[in-house]
């Protein structure tokens, strides 16, 4: 068996955009020997990148980007990387490699490449019996001793991911496939664009066009037959430490005047925010951000019951901070154009 470990980086943070810029990987046997590695750089083709994107991950300035290859160009190798038979693909938080894997083929209207592939963040979230999945810089640095970075090259991430794995195989002298065995549900996979993870139910479909306000879109709406598939997924979710991220570490509800008709985009939300290393919670006296929806009635501006509990509740001396969710939105960068593609 020989293992593939890879990491992308993306133009943007939301991996549905199809805005890949580098894919870097290490490839090697089961002795750990190096067989194989590179840094692709890919010109994501992008006239607007994330400001966070540029500020605190990818390890060049765009433009050296935009000097490369577009995606098509690099797409015979990556599918034979990731067809390679008798070869696990790994990395830390994979599914969101995965996902802009597919959305850049997508984009390109190219064919799907179907994998089976481990993630290592969720491996190592069981292996340490720990409530919440570590960032790939925490864990390198328990397993490896390695210190924290300020960017993250593709290649550079393969390769803290490739030495995690084999320093625990060797303390435990097992096989990296004997210890995905040992712990399972780590494991997922694409199959024609749609992922499949092995710790959550279903995949998070794609979220529809929708109106924020809108409360009549049953078909949407967090209907009682969904509540236990909602938390389920929340429950499930990696939650990312982040220390790039002024959520990490926090807890949050969104106003339910929101959260009860947008079924689809509240798993988009929470994902995304468990990214950013915050937590999604059940009570308004949970969280430490409350994000608050402005119902129209009638052509005018009201509270719900929920915000008038969080006012409340701050009015009483909890420490809630309450967040308007346009500001929210923008704040974490999505929109509705972001919903509808």
């Amino acid at each position: 068996m020989d293992y593939l470990f890879f990491d992308t980086e993306s133009a943007k943070g939301n991996f549905h955009k199809g805005l890949i810029c580098s894919f870097g990987y290490v490839l090697c046997n089961e002795d750990f020997d190096v067989l194989d590695y590179d840094d692709i750089f890919i010109n994501p083709e992008s006239d607007k990148w994330e400001k966070r994107v540029v500020k605190d991950i990818i390890a060049y300035n765009p433009d050296t980007y935009a000097m490369m290859s577009s995606f098509p160009t690099h797409y015979p190798k990556i599918k034979k990387l990731l067809t390679r038979p008798n070869t696990m693909i790994i990395n830390h938080g994979i599914n969101n490699d995965v996902v802009l894997i597919a959305s850049t083929i997508k984009r390109y209207n190219l064919e799907q490449i179907d994998y089976h592939f481990y993630d290592t963040a969720m491996f190592y979230k069981r292996y340490k019996n720990e409530k919440n999945a570590k960032s790939l810089d925490i864990v390198s640095q328990e397993v490896c001793f390695e210190e924290p970075r300020d960017r993250h090259p593709s290649l550079e991430d393969a390769q803290r991911v490739y030495r995690i794995m084999r320093t625990i195989s060797i303390e435990n002298e097992k096989t990296i496939e004997q210890l995905f065995k040992d712990y399972p549900y780590c494991d997922g996979e694409i199959i024609e664009g749609e992922l499949k993870l092995s710790w959550v139910a279903d995949r998070t479909p794609k979220v529809p066009t929708q109106s924020r306000n809108s409360t009549n879109s049953t078909g949407n709406s967090i209907r009682h037959s969904r509540i236990p598939y909602f938390y389920n997924h929340v429950d499930n979710l990696i939650v990312i430490d982040n220390p790039n991220s002024k959520y990490n570490g926090l807890k949050y509800i969104i106003d339910p005047s929101y959260s009860k008709y947008h079924f689809r985009e509240m798993l988009y939300i929470t994902k995304r925010m468990a990214d950013l290393g915050a937590k999604y919670v059940r009570r308004v006296d949970e969280a430490n951000i409350y994000i608050k929806n402005t119902i129209i009635k009638d052509e005018e501006k009201i509270d719900s019951s929920y915000t008038k509990v969080a006012l409340a509740a701050v009015s009483e001396g909890k420490n809630i901070k309450i967040v308007d969710i346009d500001t929210f939105f923008e704040d974490i960068e999505m929109n509705e154009i972001e919903f509808q593609n």
